[in-house]
């Protein structure tokens, strides 16, 4: 058997068991947005690149938050609110929505998404939830047991960390293809003298 069989016969065995397990389908949004460039402050950061590496890490984020104390709940309300963030910035139809300024702020051009909460809900220390209605028809002194979790505005803040290491990244590789072209300018201009 020749080696483009092997490989034929390896690729249909592999969908057949897939098959078995489940529906395959392919992303066929990672090509979304190859050349699309998205504003970060100063930066453009590849949009691909970007949405890439949100999905990649947000369970590392996520585990982290939890170890260092947030509730089932918190988590909940975060993973509820970034796939509504990671869809609309994924979007294809509207490759420009949003946009971040250098201090960390998303935002978004049709308004949808103004930093506030999509969900209304109050966390005591004990982790109970209540709505923002029942909140609301507490009496004062009760009220300060709870605090509101920030589900949109910890998006945020989770996207600009991602996008800035992501600037910082690439800003280290710009200064080091600089100082590289540097380097081999000079080795080329002391070379020219060489015969003097």
């Amino acid at each position: 058997m020749s080696m483009k069989k092997y490989i034929l016969f390896g690729i249909a065995f592999l969908i057949n068991v897939c098959s078995a397990y489940g529906k395959i389908e392919l992303d066929q949004n990672t090509n979304n947005h190859r050349n699309i460039q998205y504003s970060f402050g100063a930066i453009q950061l590849n949009k691909s690149n970007y949405i890439y590496n949100i999905r990649v890490n947000v369970q590392d984020y996520l585990e982290g938050k939890r170890r260092n104390g947030w509730s089932y709940d918190y988590v909940l309300e975060f993973q509820d609110t970034y796939n509504r963030y990671i869809k609309a910035l994924d979007d294809p139809n509207d490759p420009y929505r949003f946009y971040t300024d250098e201090f960390g702020t998303l935002y978004d051009q049709r308004g949808q998404f103004q930093g506030r909460d999509f969900d209304d809900f109050w966390y005591d220390n004990k982790g109970n939830k209540i709505t923002g209605v029942e909140y609301r028809s507490l009496k004062e002194k009760k009220k300060q047991k709870y605090r509101q979790f920030n589900a949109s505005g910890e998006v945020v803040t989770y996207f600009y960390k991602v996008g800035k290491k992501l600037a910082d990244y690439k800003a280290k590789k710009e200064r080091e293809a600089a100082t590289k072209r540097k380097a081999a300018t000079q080795r080329k201009s002391n070379s020219e003298y060489v015969g003097w």
